[in-house]
C-alpha cells in the first residue's frame, strides 16, 4: 500500500464511513455551514424580495444563452397572454352590460353577441398561447441544464485536487450539481410566475377602470397566498441545505453498499444487516427533517390560505355592497367576480411557480456560488511563468503541507531535489507522506509554505493544466475507465498510434491481456455493459501501467506502488522498464517492496512528514537506520528466517 497523508482529525469521520462498530453505534450526524443557516432563518420577507430578482437574473442569463430567440419568444407569448387576459375581461364587461338590462331578451343576446364572440376568441387565443408557452420552454429547458452541467464539470476539474479534502467544498460541489440538474425547473417556474403576474395585472387594470378600489380587495385576496408560497420555500430550502452532507451520507451507502465492487465483501463478511442498518439510520434522519418541512409548510400555507379566504369573502361583501348602493354598475360587478375568480385560478400556478422559483434559485445562487469559488481557487496568476519543457531539476524547498481544515501537517519542512534521469525512491511506514510529497513535485498539490521549482520556475505561478501534460503518473488507486481497452491506455488523447499502444502494453506486460480479449483494444472493459469484459486487479494495474509508460514524451514520470497486484516476474520486467524510461527523464518511485529500491539512484526515507534518512541503497543499509531495518525486514522473511 501507498502512504497516505498525515491524519486530518475533522475529515476523518466522511473518509472512514465504513468503520467497523458495533451495530448500535450511532452513525455519525454531518451538518453544513450552520452559522450561514441560521443566519438565513433570520432573513425577512423583504430581504427575499430583493434577493428574488438576482436569483432569478442567473437562471435568465443561462437561458439567454442557450437559446435567446426562444427567450424572446416566451417574453412575446407572455405579453400576449396578458393582453389576451385583459381583452376578455373587458369584453365580458361588454357583453354583460346589455344582458343585465332591460329589454327583450332577443335584443340584449343579440347587442351582446359580438362582445361574446370575443370573450371566445380570447378564450381560445388563450389556450392557443398557453400551449405555444409550454413548449418553447421545453426547448430551452434542456440547453439551460447542459451549460449549467457543463460550467459545474469544468468547474469541478480544474479545482485543486486539495478541493476534494475539504468537506465544506464537498457540500457546496453537491449543492452545485442539483441546481444544474434541475435548471430547467427554474426556467419552467420562471415562465409560469410571469405568465401568472402578467395576467394578474391585467385583471388589476380591468378593476382599476371599473373602480378604484377594486384594485386594493384583488391584492388583498392574492398577496397572502403568495407570502406563504415564498415562506414555505424557505423552509424547505433551509431543510435540504441542512440536511445536505446526510444526503450525500445515504448515497454515498447507496452507493457503497450495491456497487459491484464492494459486493465480495458485503456477502463474505455478512455486511448487509450492518448496512442496512447505516442506511437506516441515516434514513430516518432525512424522514424527520421532511416531515418537519412538511409541517412547516402546512402551517405556513394554512395561514395564507385562511388569511386570502377572509379577503376573498371581504372582497365579494365589498362587491355586493357596491353593487347594491349603485356605486358600481351590475356588470362591472359581474366582471369583477369573473377577475377575482381567474386570479385565484392563477394564483394557484403564482403560489406553486414562486416556491419553485425561489427554492431553486437558491440552489442556483449556490451553483454560482461555487463556480466564483472554484474559480478563485483556480485563479492563474496575472502572467503565468512557461513550464519547463524537459526540467533538468525538480526541487522542493522548506515545503510544509497542511490538508484542509488539518491542524497537523502532512509534511513539515520538507527539502529534496531530484535529477534528469534519475530515479528517486520514497519509502517509509503507511501515513508519512510519500504520496503527497509526489503530488507536490508533480504541482497536483500547492504547499502551504515553501516552493515547488521546476528549472528554478516557482510552478505554482505556472498555469497546471501546462505542468500536467508534462507528468505520466501511475496512481496507486488508479481508475478503472468503463471504456474500451484502447481508450483506457490513451485516456482522452485521441484514439493514439497504434504502434505507440502496443509498444506502451509489452513495456507493460499488458500485450498478453490485450491479447486475451475477444476484440483485443477495442473491447469494452465494463462487465455491467453488454459486451464488456472484466479484468483481475493484475490485469487492471498492467493496463494502466502501460496507460503511464504511453506518455513516453512526458519528462516527470510518478509511479506510486506501481507493482502491487503483479505477479513477481511481471513485477521484475515493469521495474526493468521504470529503469530504462530514467533515461532522459525523472522518475519518482514509491514502494514498499524495497527489492526495487535497489537500482535506485537515490533513496529518501519519510516518517512523520519529514525525511529522517537520503542516500543509496547501500548508503542507507551501512547506517542501519529505519531503511536497513525494513529491508532486514523484509529479507529475512524471504529468506524464511525468523523476524
Amino acid at each position: 500500500m501507498t502512504s497516505s497523508p498525515a491524519p486530518r482529525p475533522d475529515a476523518a469521520p466522511r473518509r472512514r464511513l465504513f468503520h467497523r462498530t458495533s451495530p448500535t453505534a450511532p452513525l455519525p450526524r454531518y451538518t453544513v455551514s450552520a452559522e450561514r443557516h441560521d443566519d438565513a432563518l433570520n432573513v425577512s420577507w423583504f430581504t427575499i424580495a430583493r434577493r428574488l430578482p438576482r436569483l432569478s437574473g442567473i437562471a435568465v442569463r443561462l437561458a439567454w444563452q442557450a437559446a435567446p430567440r426562444a427567450v424572446l419568444l416566451t417574453c412575446l407569448l407572455q405579453l400576449i397572454t396578458a393582453a389576451v387576459t385583459a381583452i376578455g375581461l373587458y369584453a365580458t364587461t361588454s357583453a354583460l352590460t346589455p344582458l343585465l338590462a332591460s329589454g327583450a331578451t332577443p335584443e340584449r343576446i343579440g347587442e351582446a353577441l359580438p362582445a361574446l364572440i370575443l370573450v371566445t376568441v380570447a378564450a381560445c387565443a388563450r389556450s392557443l398561447v398557453s400551449a405555444l408557452t409550454v413548449a418553447t420552454t421545453a426547448r430551452i429547458g434542456p440547453r439551460v441544464d447542459g451549460i449549467a452541467e457543463a460550467r459545474y464539470l469544468e468547474a469541478a476539474t480544474r479545482v485543486p485536487l486539495a478541493a476534494y479534502d475539504d468537506p465544506a467544498w464537498s457540500d457546496q460541489s453537491e449543492a452545485a450539481s442539483r441546481a444544474a440538474k434541475d435548471a430547467h425547473q427554474m426556467i419552467e417556474a420562471l415562465t409560469s410566475v410571469t405568465g401568472a403576474v402578467l395576467s394578474i395585472a391585467a385583471a388589476a387594470g380591468i378593476l382599476a377602470h371599473l373602480h378604484p378600489v377594486l384594485l386594493p380587495l384583488l391584492l388583498l385576496a392574492v398577496l397572502p397566498r403568495g407570502f406563504a408560497a415564498v415562506r414555505a420555500a424557505r423552509a424547505a430550502y433551509l431543510a435540504d441545505r441542512h440536511t445536505l452532507a446526510d444526503r450525500r451520507l445515504r448515497h454515498s451507502v447507496i452507493f457503497e453498499t450495491s456497487s459491484r465492487d464492494h459486493a465480495l465483501e458485503v456477502r463474505a463478511y455478512t455486511l448487509r444487516p450492518w448496512l442496512l442498518g447505516r442506511f437506516r439510520t441515516v434514513a430516518a434522519r432525512l424522514e424527520d427533517a421532511a416531515a418537519e418541512v412538511g409541517r412547516t409548510t402546512a402551517r405556513h400555507q394554512l395561514v395564507g390560505d385562511a388569511v386570502a379566504g377572509c379577503a376573498t369573502v371581504g372582497v365579494y361583501a365589498a362587491l355586493l355592497w357596491l353593487a347594491a348602493t349603485g356605486r358600481i354598475a351590475p356588470a362591472a360587478a359581474g366582471t369583477a367576480f369573473i377577475a377575482v375568480q381567474l386570479s385565484s385560478r392563477l394564483l394557484a400556478g403564482l403560489v406553486q411557480g414562486v416556491n419553485t422559483t425561489y427554492k431553486t434559485g437558491l440552489y442556483m445562487a449556490d451553483w454560482d456560488a461555487f463556480l466564483a469559488d472554484t474559480a478563485t481557487r483556480t485563479r492563474l496568476p496575472e502572467h503565468p511563468r512557461p513550464v519547463p519543457a524537459d526540467p533538468q531539476v525538480i526541487e522542493a524547498r522548506n515545503v510544509t503541507f497542511h490538508y484542509p481544515g488539518s491542524e497537523l501537517p502532512a509534511l513539515q519542512n520538507v527539502t529534496v531535489r531530484v535529477r534528469r534521469g534519475e530515479v528517486l525512491a520514497i519509502v517509509g511506514a503507511n501515513g508519512s507522506g510519500k504520496s503527497t510529497l509526489a503530488k507536490l513535485l508533480a504541482g497536483l498539490y500547492t504547499p502551504t509554505t515553501g516552493t515547488v521549482t521546476w528549472d528554478a520556475t516557482d510552478i505554482s505561478r505556472t498555469d497546471p493544466e501546462q505542468l500536467w501534460r508534462r507528468l505520466a503518473m501511475l496512481p496507486q488507486r488508479f481508475a478503472r475507465w468503463p471504456v474500451t481497452a484502447r481508450e483506457n491506455i490513451t485516456l482522452g488523447q485521441g484514439p493514439g498510434d497504434e504502434a505507440g499502444i502496443r509498444a506502451a502494453a509489452r513495456a507493460a506486460g499488458a500485450d498478453t491481456v490485450l491479447d486475451s480479449l475477444p476484440d483485443g483494444l477495442n473491447t469494452n472493459l465494463s462487465p455491467s455493459w453488454w459486451g464488456g469484459r472484466d479484468l483481475s486487479g493484475g490485469q487492471w494495474q498492467r493496463i494502466a501501467t502501460a496507460r503511464a509508460f504511453y506518455r513516453a514524451d512526458a519528462p516527470l514520470l510518478i509511479c506510486d506502488e506501481p507493482t502491487s497486484a503483479l505477479d513477481p516476474l511481471a513485477e521484475e520486467a515493469v521495474y526493468r522498464r521504470i529503469q530504462a524510461l530514467a533515461e532522459g527523464r525523472t522518475v519518482i518511485l514509491i514502494t514498499h517492496r524495497l527489492g526495487s529500491t535497489r537500482t535506485a539512484d537515490r533513496i529518501i526515507v519519510l516518517d512523520g512528514g519529514t525525511i529522517t534518512e537520503e542516500g543509496t541503497h547501500e548508503a542507507l543499509l551501512a547506517r542501519n537506520g529505519t531503511y536497513a531495518a525494513m529491508w532486514r525486514a523484509q529479507a529475512d522473511t524471504y529468506s524464511g528466517d525468523k523476524v
